[in-house]
């Protein structure tokens, strides 16, 4: 970029660049200068390849484009924005996202996510998406009867949350566990940024994530494998209650099942205490207790009891 203050600026106009240093501090990482200046010349309306290339290079717009850049738009192109570049940084270039200082990772991901949060169709206490909780048996039924291909790909809200954990400490929980049925115009598929799998890897991935203690969640085009401190649906949901005000958690993620305890078939080994990701098991002088209604029905504590003492049940409507 030229180097002009009023350069800077309209670029930041442009791109919707937050005005927050770990962003402002880091733009010459995120976006590099040629694709800056590019922006700068291309503006803020719609381009053909060959304007891009005859700004950038003939390379310029497929770079741009697998980047997060710029977007298309029909047969055309459009500079996107700061929020689809940060997401496909993280993802898809996660070890120089992980060599930014922890407090930019941090201030980063607080900003993404509020931005997620701010997209979010919310309307009273209905559920703003389609996401539903899936056991682990329901989701590789989802997979083996789906007909599109299936893309493998990093999660990004624990990419945006490396290093930088929104509850505290670091999230260790594996990354490679995302999977995509989407792959026109925009995906991470069609950007090159996701691997198409089987089946059969697809549901390995699966598997693997419910052993690491990943709660399993879908809607028509994706299944995600979430924690609760990273997941943008688990952090959503908190956020929705405390703005709500109630005394229970909206069942958003859709919620259709829940977990039922049989207390005289516990052994007390308190293997799903650790195991339920919303800490609901308590185990006091060999006596378990769950809190049923704050469940949401995703079945990591039921595979993982050895007295077959929990059950997933519907619940009543």
């Amino acid at each position: 970029m030229g180097g002009s203050g009023l350069s800077r600026q309209r670029f930041c106009e442009l791109f919707s660049v937050p005005d927050i240093p770990a962003a402002l501090e880091t733009i010459g990482i995120v976006v590099t200068p040629q694709e800056q200046d590019a922006v700068l010349a291309l503006g803020s309306g719609s381009f053909t390849a060959e304007d891009a290339g005859s700004v950038g290079g003939p390379d310029f717009v497929v770079n741009a484009y697998q980047r997060g850049v710029c977007s298309l738009e029909g047969p055309r192109y459009r500079i996107a924005d700061y929020y689809t570049r940060l997401e496909i940084f993280a993802v898809a270039e996660f070890e120089a996202y992980r060599g930014l200082k922890v407090e930019y990772q941090r201030d980063l991901g607080a900003w993404y996510f509020d931005a997620y949060y701010k997209r979010l169709s919310i309307r009273g206490n209905a559920p703003p998406t389609l996401d539903a909780v899936l056991s682990l048996q329901e989701t590789l039924d989802f997979i083996e009867n789906e007909k599109r291909q299936a893309y493998l790909v990093r999660c990004d809200c624990r990419s945006l949350a490396a290093g930088a954990a929104p509850e505290g400490g670091i999230c260790e929980k594996p990354l490679e566990v995302c999977i995509s049925f989407r792959h026109g115009p925009n995906s991470p598929a069609h950007r090159g940024i996701s691997r198409a799998v089987s089946k059969a890897e697809a549901k390995q991935a699966v598997m693997d994530a419910d052993r690491a203690g990943l709660m399993h969640t879908a809607n028509e085009t994706s299944i995600c494998n979430c924690c609760t401190d990273c997941c943008y649906l688990s952090r959503a949901r908190r956020r929705r209650h405390r703005e709500l005000g109630g005394d229970r958690i909206t069942a958003w993620p859709l919620q259709t099942k829940s977990a039922v305890l049989n207390a005289s078939n516990c052994l007390s080994c308190a293997a799903c205490v650790s195991r339920c990701p919303f800490g609901l098991f308590s185990l006091k002088e060999g006596k378990l207790s769950l809190r049923t209604e704050y469940c949401a029905g995703c079945g990591l504590c039921v595979n993982t009891c050895p007295g077959g003492a929990l059950e997933l049940r519907v619940c009543r409507s």
